[in-house]
């Protein structure tokens, strides 16, 4: 088993191990940029287009404090990664485009970070198994790896590194100045980057307190204190500016998850495996394999015993937190909510590597079955997510992600504006500092003001043209749709009883507006023709009721917008020259100048 000396990334042939490593990323980089410019609709999200909203005001600079701009207090990493992405839409426009660019670069990154962990603790041909199980993983981890929202899964760059770097200090009996530097820096960023690092950080320290022993307490583990002042810098600065919101997180009142308890919120992890038209018989036994693999390091590495407990350690911890902490989520169908348990998944990949590695020269049989196993689910998943997108229009499906804008307004500013305890038109004069002459930003800005305010339609309107003067409030009323449903229900006819006093002019705007709003928040494909089809719409706000739903299918069709005229062809007349107008509208609202 290579697991010893000569294999380690501390010794003298550890550079040329390097070129070991460039492969995986290049894999990596083909499948996932495949999968991109399919342009497949499980690629978008909308809080990672928020981060590009965010981008956006770095770069334009409204009259705010600098360090409001972040989307939440407590998320340093999105603050990161809207960093990124601003300076990709310096290069590149504010293109769907650069989220992609970014989510490769941060994906290759979690390798590296991963494989030299591997390759630290359990040697260089683990690490060659793990990049190949971390290149076709999972679908629902190859969604991640693409979404780039700064939170769980960058958040592994730091995690891993961190464990690497104390199990190197332990390896080389108190390692180097350079290499506490570099631990204290990890540690204390990554706490800003993620409040998730704060139990790697705990087991990275019992690891060094167990394996240093009396060697633990020395003038490189002072080094390593003020290294890790200086990297929880912005974190502090953070708590000075936003005091206790830096440690509320969002989220913390979903808890549906916990409902059962600590074990019944573990089992809920794996509610998407129980959807029974969801095609996981091979991720079912990857899941089963890895779990069983895990646990026979402990096993089979025992001249590696503390990297595996290090390892399992904070699976374990990690698990536990999650289940007794009250953020919990019921996962239901969802798999898209696997993203909070990126971590164990990526440390059981690691020990999961090292345990076939350890069988490779007895057992080879067994070791190659298990990636064949892999191999063959990571396929699978490869080709179904290939099916979500359109593989055979790859120059249009690039062409989109490079001309269509990569902002979401609402999902930002729904955060964003709340940041200033200012009246509403003064919250409009800040979003409106946006460099956008298209109508989606005033709609944008008036939907997250005014919400579910349940004013009277004349006062409604009266405030919104107050707060955006005479050249673009117009332009406001279409957001204005959920502002005309009453309390939390949808209720059409209601909506446009509400419309009914307002000036005749404005009154087509606003049913417009209200087929915007529909049935619900989500960008549905499936709730699509329930939403045109719905009853009770008066005849004389049929039409623009249906330019509203328009916009509603190109905004589903955000990355494919060939799929949403082809949904509207397939509707009747005169249905469907409504729609078409409203799309066309949005999706000339969606592409960059």
């Amino acid at each position: 088993m290579s697991v010893q000396g000569e294999t380690r990334i501390g010794d003298a042939g550890a550079r040329g191990a390097w070129l070991r490593l460039w492969p995986w990323i290049a894999v990596l980089v083909l499948v996932r940029a495949w999968l991109a410019l399919c342009a497949a609709d499980v690629y978008f999200y909308g809080e990672e287009l928020a981060k590009g909203t965010c981008a956006k005001v770095i770069l334009e600079r409204p009259p705010i404090p600098y360090w409001k701009a972040v989307y939440g207090y407590h998320e340093g990493g999105g603050f990161v990664v809207a960093h990124l992405k601003a300076l990709g839409f310096a290069i590149l426009g504010e293109s769907l485009l650069v989220h992609k660019v970014v989510g490769l670069l941060t994906a290759s990154l979690v390798l590296s970070a991963g494989w030299m962990l591997a390759r630290q603790a359990f040697g260089a041909r683990a690490a060659a198994i793990f990049g190949f199980l971390y290149a076709l993983a999972p679908a629902a981890f190859v969604q991640f790896s693409l979404l780039t929202i700064g939170t769980h899964f960058e958040a592994l760059f730091f995690a891993a590194h961190i464990l690497r770097l104390a199990l190197k200090i332990v390896d080389e009996g108190g390692g180097t100045r350079e290499d506490w530097l570099w631990l204290g820096l990890a540690t204390g960023f990554g706490t800003y980057f993620s409040l998730q690092t704060l139990p790697v950080a705990l087991v990275a320290f019992l690891v060094l307190l167990v394996g240093l022993r009396r060697r633990f307490l020395s003038r490189e583990l002072a080094f390593g204190a003020a290294a890790f002042a200086v990297g929880i810098l912005p974190l502090a600065s953070m708590a000075l500016l936003a005091g206790e919101l830096v440690w509320k997180v969002r989220g913390a009142t979903y808890g549906k998850g916990s409902d059962g308890g600590p074990v019944g919120a573990l089992l809920d992890l794996f509610g998407p495996l129980r959807v029974a038209d969801h095609p996981i018989v091979l991720d079912v036994l990857v899941f089963a394999a890895q779990a069983l693999l895990a646990l026979a390091c402990l096993v089979l590495l025992r001249r590696r015993r503390l990297a595996v407990l290090a390892l399992l350690g904070y699976v374990v911890l990690y698990l536990g937190l999650y289940a007794t902490s009250g953020l919990a989520v019921g996962m239901g169908g969802l798999t898209f909510l696997w993203i909070r348990i990126c971590a164990p998944w990526l440390f059981t990949t690691i020990l999961a590597a090292a345990a076939i590695d350890a069988s490779w020269d007895k057992r080879r049989g067994v070791a190659w079955t298990l990636l064949a196993l892999y191999g063959a689910a990571g396929l699978q998943d490869f080709a179904r997510l290939t099916a979500t997108g359109s593989p055979t229009t790859l120059v249009e499906n690039t062409k989109v992600l490079a001309t269509t804008r990569g902002v979401d307004y609402p999902q930002y500013f729904e955060l964003f504006l709340p940041h200033f305890e200012v009246d509403k038109a003064s919250k409009a004069r800040i979003a409106m500092h946006l460099d956008d002459a298209t109508r989606e930003l005033p709609a944008a800005t008036a939907q997250v003001l005014w919400g579910k305010a349940e004013l009277p339609t004349p006062v409604l309107l009266d405030e919104v043209r107050a707060a955006f003067g005479p050249r673009r409030w117009r332009e406001a009323l279409l957001g204005l749709g959920r502002a005309l449903h009453p309390g939390e229900d949808y209720d059409l006819p209601h909506a446009f009883s509400a419309i009914s006093v307002a000036p005749a002019d404005l009154q087509p705007l606003l049913a417009e507006a209200i087929g915007r709003s529909g049935i619900g928040p989500r960008f549905r494909v499936d709730r699509l023709q329930e939403l045109v089809d719905a009853p009770g719409i008066p005849e004389q706000w049929r039409e623009a009721w249906w330019r509203g739903c328009g916009w509603r299918v190109r905004m589903t069709f955000r990355l494919v917008p060939t799929r949403g005229r082809a949904w509207i062809a397939s509707q009747p007349e005169p249905m469907r020259a409504a729609l078409l107008v409203g799309f066309e509208r949005c999706d000339a609202d969606l592409r960059l100048p």
